[in-house]
């Protein structure tokens, strides 16, 4: 555990060429096939990032709050590693998402601020219900590409992240990762008691109780994360300095850590009382 913190960080720097390759991309032909080539490419770049900020967090002594960003991660690995598999529709799913993600942002805007406060903001009544229009073409799309992939029949309109799983074949992960996440996103009473430590009659209050178990939760798995998403979007990255020899000796050190649990033995412990 106590060298966890020292070999991310010396591991990132080795991969930072790499990383950072993917902030630049240029292109020749139509804009609208380069869809899942941006998808790539930034969520490349959102877990480097989000591993150096977990970093930072750490050595702030509020690394407990980087476990908030692990789901996102997790869910970036599913998705690009079952669209890597189906390159040929990838572009044209990742543009259609895209679209219905800004009318559902624009519907929800539309409804809280009204139309007064949209107007304001460039939005008139027309111009958002032509775009809520225009997106049911593209949900009607995105079921036929649905059908063809063999899509479970469901009222959502993408399939839920266990299928998706199983798909690309995490679905170890996905039992671990999203319960431990789910509680930590979400409201959970076991992890508000997570927050209270002391003996019967006198507790002590506050995150500071599971910080180090926390931190040290989400520096494992985002890069335990980001070097699996690494491997699905390796066409994307550019070369680093170490070579086969480093990248297996990275690979290795990986394997030798014991991932970090969800539970620990202490909290089980009767209390206050037996």
């Amino acid at each position: 555990m106590a060298d966890l913190r020292k070999g991310v960080g010396e591991w990132i720097e080795y991969l930072r060429p790499a990383a950072s390759s993917a902030e630049k991309y240029t292109w020749s032909g139509a804009d609208e096939d380069q869809y899942w080539e941006f998808l790539k490419r930034s969520v490349i770049r959102r877990q480097f990032e989000a591993l150096e900020t977990i970093l930072q967090m750490f050595d702030a002594k509020h690394g407990h709050f980087g476990v908030l960003l692990l789901r996102p991660a997790y869910e970036e690995l599913i998705w690009t590693a079952y669209l890597a598999k189906h390159v040929d529709v990838a572009p044209e799913l990742v543009r259609l998402l895209s679209v219905h993600e800004i009318v559902d942002s624009l519907d929800a805007q539309n409804d809280y601020v009204g139309p007064k406060a949209m107007a304001e903001l460039g939005f008139s009544q027309r111009y958002v219900k032509s775009f809520v229009a225009r997106d049911r073409s593209h949900q009607t799309r995105i079921k036929e590409i649905g059908r063809t992939l063999k899509w479970p029949q469901r009222q959502s309109l993408l399939p839920s992240m266990a299928y998706l799983s199983r798909q690309v074949e995490y679905e170890r992960e996905y039992k671990f990762l999203y319960h431990a996440t789910s509680r930590y996103v979400h409201f959970s009473v076991h992890e508000l008691g997570r927050r209270v430590w002391g003996r019967s009659g006198d507790v002590s209050i506050g995150s500071t109780s599971f910080s180090d178990y926390w931190a040290h939760f989400a520096m494992y798995w985002a890069f335990w994360l980001f070097i699996h998403t690494t491997v699905e979007c390796h066409d994307v990255l550019g070369e680093v300095g170490g070579g086969p020899e480093k990248d297996k000796e990275m690979e290795e050190w990986l394997k030798a850590l014991e991932p970090i649990p969800i539970l620990t033995r202490e909290e089980l412990s009767a209390w206050p009382s037996p």
